[in-house]
């Protein structure tokens, strides 16, 4: 019996753990100043295999593309973050904040690599989502005035988010 508790305890520890990992990413994200302070957030959230954590590192990986100096791993890192966060759509395609990470870089990345030609899509499933019940409420104004932030954002685009 004993040893079904302590099994138990490690579960849910690591659960929480895990979660309590992914609020700290979640609350510091699209700013993230060091490889070192990345790499720390990608091996917390290491096991923790759910559509939004991979979307999650996803973004971790193209963050840790602007800390490399060859042009082929900014490239591979960029690949790699796109992939998790592509494969997170598709598992989770109705998800307010996958849409979010992927329209950040969307607006911020370069437009050569060519990521950016669903970024009209998810701004209207933004807006056209944004007050479901599902996300806690400072989440969600967190994810609005970090898309107001965004340099490249239409001004049609911010009066929108500001009725929101």
């Amino acid at each position: 019996m004993s040893n079904f508790i302590l099994l138990y305890s490690v579960f849910f520890f690591s659960l929480n753990l895990s979660a309590n990992s992914l609020d700290k990413v979640r609350n510091t994200f699209p700013y993230f100043d060091k490889e070192s302070e990345v790499d720390y957030w990608l091996e917390q959230l290491n096991t923790d295999q759910s559509a939004l954590a991979n979307a999650y590192k996803g973004a971790l990986y193209m963050f840790k593309s602007k800390f490399v100096s060859f042009p082929t791993n900014k490239y591979k890192y960029f690949k790699k973050g796109k992939n998790l966060i592509e494969a997170a759509n598709v598992s989770n395609p109705n998800s307010l904040e996958i849409k979010y990470i992927r329209l950040v870089f969307q607006y911020q990345l370069p437009s050569f690599l060519g990521y950016n030609n669903q970024k009209e899509h998810d701004f209207q499933f933004f807006i056209k989502h944004f007050n479901t019940p599902n996300i806690r409420v400072e989440i969600k104004a967190n994810m609005r005035n970090q898309l107001l932030k965004l340099e490249k954002l239409e001004p049609e685009k911010i009066q929108q988010l500001k009725l929101l």
